[in-house]
């Protein structure tokens, strides 16, 4: 390490203008290295470098005038770098024997807890959930099937997550997660299953007593279901727009107006409806939330196909008499009902799809066809299956955060619209691009003769761009993080 920059010709630069009370000489060039004597022969550049390569000039290569070649100077510079790590005054030693004493790498499981769930969901699928059944499932689209869903709850799966003294199993977040996961993963009509957890949870934290005796039961048994009633026409991206109106009659409500996108309607005894019982405040406020029954007088259920082949449905309220004590909260408060569980929801995320996503273009990449060749061996397909990878990892990752975070007790915050947002995208981008790759028979179903992957890649496509609405909009969620995480001021 030189003291001043030489100039190009390997000399110091004469002073420029000197000082009347410098009396000094000019500076000499010199090193902080060990000084050459002059009786040394000159070196060549490998010898140059394995004379500074140790910071200690104890070192037999630091001391050494022999020629050396390049290769004998690379295993000397090796030699002189593992001698720096033994010396007991370096950071790099005391990390490498704390290293070696603990074990300080990054455990991503989930814990033997949630091994021992995958070892039961799977077995219960074994024994209840058939190929036919699958086939099924795939081809109504309904996302619930009331007898799975009712051998569910009787093995306790329902109320899994909800806290023991409340009724519920007790199982921690990280068992929850990997029960949908084998769910997903196994093609089991789960919808209906995770509206019906979420509800019952947001009962038992912001429910009244006699909804927590009376309705939460009967969740756990299997014997009542609930769809959700958020979206609107005109008002799905942003539930704060609701217009279904809520007006007060005696000790009764009486609601008019229509709700979109209400998945497993047709199929649940129950709406957790979202209405508006005040227009005198901000759009956020004058919120109120009820459990409307689909068999009231005045509810009517229509149905409607999605191009991911999924059956939804419109709902039509036209003076729908509900009693107060079907209220979740308090009047014109449910904002903060509708944001405990949507918080919930988007949490989850997509990453159970993109693992098996993964999994399916993985098989189909690696498989060789008649001539030995394997699709693997194109670039662009090896490099959009390590990209699909990569934003599946990620959103695993964003997801088990936002799970420690409910484990721990502690808000979410932004946390859950994070994940579902980088989740929904990604998802949809690696889906549109492997068809891209593949071509026409990308396009091509399950069961059609040439699909690709069984149809895994024509199913990502249809059913990926409605990820990036529900539960909130990829735009709302955005907003959601940049308020909540970076304090930015509101958008909307």
């Amino acid at each position: 390490m030189w003291t001043e920059q030489s100039s190009s010709h390997g000399r110091p630069p004469g002073p420029t203008a000197k000082s009347p009370n410098d009396s000094r000489r000019s500076h000499r060039w010199r090193s902080y290295g060990p000084r050459r004597r002059r009786s040394e022969r000159p070196m060549s550049v490998c010898i140059r470098m394995v004379a500074t390569a140790s910071p200690r000039s104890t070192t037999s290569s630091s001391t050494t005038d022999e020629r050396l070649p390049c290769r004998a100077w690379q295993a000397a510079r090796a030699r002189s770098s593992r001698a720096s790590l033994n010396s007991v005054s370096t950071p790099m030693r005391a990390l490498a024997a704390k290293r070696a004493s603990e074990e300080h790498e990054m455990d991503f499981r989930l814990g033997p807890k949630a091994d021992e769930v995958r070892r039961e969901i799977r077995a219960f699928l074994a024994e209840n959930f058939s190929e036919a059944d699958r086939r099924r499932t795939l081809e109504e689209g309904g996302g619930h099937d009331w007898d799975l869903y009712r051998k569910l709850a009787a093995e306790g799966w329902v109320s899994a997550g909800w806290p023991e003294e409340m009724g519920g199993g007790g199982r921690d977040p990280y068992e929850i997660l990997t029960l949908y996961w084998e769910l997903c993963k196994a093609g089991f009509p789960w919808i209906g299953l995770l509206n019906n957890g979420f509800i019952g949870h947001t009962l038992l934290a912001l429910g009244t007593d006699l909804q927590r005796k009376e309705v939460v039961p009967r969740i756990a048994s299997g014997e009542i279901a609930f769809a959700l009633g958020y979206s609107e026409p005109g008002s799905g991206s942003d539930v704060a727009a609701c217009r279904t109106q809520a007006t007060r009659d005696g000790d009764d409500w009486l609601i008019d107006g229509q709700k979109m996108w209400t998945t497993t309607g047709h199929t649940a005894q129950y709406i957790f409806m979202l209405t508006r019982t005040s227009t005198q405040e901000r759009p956020h406020r004058g919120l109120t939330l009820f459990l409307v029954p689909t068999d009231a007088e005045g509810v009517d259920v229509q149905p409607v196909h999605t191009m991911g082949g999924e059956r939804s449905n419109a709902v039509y309220l036209t003076r729908v008499r509900v009693a107060d004590s079907a209220r979740v909260g308090e009047v014109d408060k449910g904002w903060a009902v509708v944001r405990f569980a949507l918080g919930l929801e988007q949490a989850m995320g997509f990453a159970d799809l993109q693992e098996k996503f993964v999994e399916d273009a993985s098989r189909w990449a690696l498989a060789r066809d008649d001539e030995g060749t394997r699709p693997f061996d194109d670039p662009r397909v090896k490099e959009q299956l390590a990209q699909t990878a990569i934003h599946a990892e990620v959103s695993r990752l964003l997801r088990h955060r936002s799970t420690w975070l409910a484990a721990e007790n502690r808000d979410l915050g932004g946390k859950g619209a994070m994940t579902k947002s980088f989740s929904a995208t990604s998802y949809l981008d690696d889906a549109q691009a492997w068809t891209q790759i593949i071509g026409p028979a990308g396009m091509l179903a399950e069961g059609e003769d040439g699909a690709v992957a069984n149809g895994a890649f024509e199913e990502a496509f249809r059913q990926t761009p409605v990820n990036t609405i529900y539960g909130g909009t990829v735009e709302i969620l955005r907003s959601l993080v940049a308020e909540i995480e970076l304090g930015l001021p509101k958008s909307r």
